[in-house]
């Protein structure tokens, strides 16, 4: 990383600053969501009619767009079935998973789960050496991912945090429609998206984010291997927006962002 010592005890020391203020910038993107106080909850969701999204500052609701929402709204998903099953393999994936799916998935080392037209009612964890797509598909519970290898999540509904730390390939958390093959849909985020030290690309675009966005010390070139670093772009955050640490350092590849909360460090003014 450029100007930063990758000694362990300079790392930790981010790492830690960092996960503090993850704590204050996701009560702050909480308090931002809710400005009155009033404890509102986020049911009604975005009004019908177009991209200028939900009314008087509220985030989006939990049950996702309704119909004939504006382009910026990533698609609705499929209609799930009652029963989980694996379908032929996407290329890539050691599984494919659609359906409905009670109860958490761990997604083990050296494996490549795909979720397309899935609902996950518990949350998915990527090991260590794993990696996670998920497509078209409703996750209640958030995405966690510790040194994976591969983290993409396109078109799809995350009811919980979105996290991905000492990663060692590209995250892709929507694309804006301007990356990737075939290209990454937009999102729908309820919780707080957090990527630290992840060792390749990194791009969150054209996404919904009702809370936080924080990078800290991610490092390697954007999604198409130029000379900057992570993408963030097109995003409408209900909540702080906040980078440190990152090298090359972020860009918004001229696509601005929406951010309701205060922006720090490397993405001030994105």
């Amino acid at each position: 990383m450029k100007g930063i010592s990758h000694g362990a005890v300079a790392r930790d020391a981010m790492l830690a600053l960092a996960a503090t203020g993850v704590v204050a910038l996701a009560a702050a993107g909480t308090a931002a969501a809710d400005p009155g106080g009033h404890g509102q909850g986020w049911n009604g969701g975005p009004s019908r009619g177009g991209p200028s999204g939900p009314p008087h500052g509220s985030p989006p609701g939990p049950v996702g767009p309704p119909h004939g929402s504006g382009p910026h709204w990533p698609a609705v998903g499929p209609q799930w079935s009652p029963n989980p099953e694996e379908t032929e393999l996407v290329p890539g994936c050691t599984s494919t998973l659609t359906g409905t799916i009670n109860g958490g998935v761990v997604v083990p080392s050296g494996q490549r789960y795909c979720f397309l037209g899935a609902q996950v009612n518990g949350g998915v964890s990527v090991s260590p050496g794993a990696g996670v797509e998920v497509q078209e598909s409703r996750v209640n519970g958030g995405v966690r991912a510790q040194e994976a290898n591969y983290v993409r999540i396109c078109d799809s509904l995350v009811n919980g945090p979105v996290s991905a730390r000492d990663g060692t390939r590209y995250v892709m958390i929507g694309g804006d429609g301007d990356d990737g093959t075939p290209a990454c849909g937009n999102n729908l985020l309820h919780g707080p998206v957090v990527l630290i030290h992840n060792q390749a690309g990194v791009e969150v675009g054209g996404d919904w984010i009702a809370g936080p966005l924080i990078l800290a010390g991610n490092e390697g070139t954007a999604f198409e291997g130029t000379d900057v670093g992570a993408e963030i772009e097109g995003n409408h955050i209900f909540g702080p927006l906040a980078c440190t640490c990152n090298s090359p350092e972020p860009t918004n590849d001229g696509l601005p962002n929406t951010v309701l909360g205060p922006e720090w460090g490397q993405c001030k003014g994105f």
